[in-house]
């Protein structure tokens, strides 16, 4: 029997999936159970989180890009000399192709001006949409 238990823990052990299965001989009988070999939950949530930091670390300088305070106030006393709501939104859609979402936001909100916001959220949602119907990857709403 001590053969048999041998080949059958050679056979088990030899699992792809970093999981082994023990086996053992206990008062004549044949206890089976699974072992996890390197996959402890504790390791598990340590790679996940060391992969979400590199992540997150590869995606942080864009979305830094906002550019500083001063410029965006800068950027907002221009555009507020520009004379009608349209010029502003076309204006604002620029600096977010230039600068960033973020700093075009940001000078909107500077402009207290929810209007123009919103106005260029609607503007970036037609186009974002627009994009994904040339791309093929939606169909285009009855």
């Amino acid at each position: 029997m001590p053969e048999e238990l041998r080949s059958i823990r050679d056979n088990m052990d030899s699992n792809e999936n970093g999981e082994g299965i023990s086996a053992s001989q206990e008062q004549g009988d044949l206890v089976v159970e699974n072992v996890e070999r390197e996959g402890t939950p504790e390791k598990k949530q340590e790679t996940e989180a060391n992969q979400l930091a590199e992540i997150l670390s590869k995606t942080a300088p864009v979305l830094g890009t906002a550019g500083s305070t001063g410029s965006a106030t800068d950027d907002a006393r221009n555009l507020s000399l520009l004379a009608d709501i349209e010029s502003q939104v076309t204006r604002l859609m620029d600096l977010a192709t230039q600068k960033g979402i973020p700093h075009a936001v940001h000078v909107a909100q500077k402009m207290k001006n929810y209007y123009l916001l919103d106005r260029m959220h609607d503007e970036m949602v037609d186009k974002f949409y627009q994009g994904l119907i040339e791309k093929g990857l939606v169909e285009k709403a009855p």
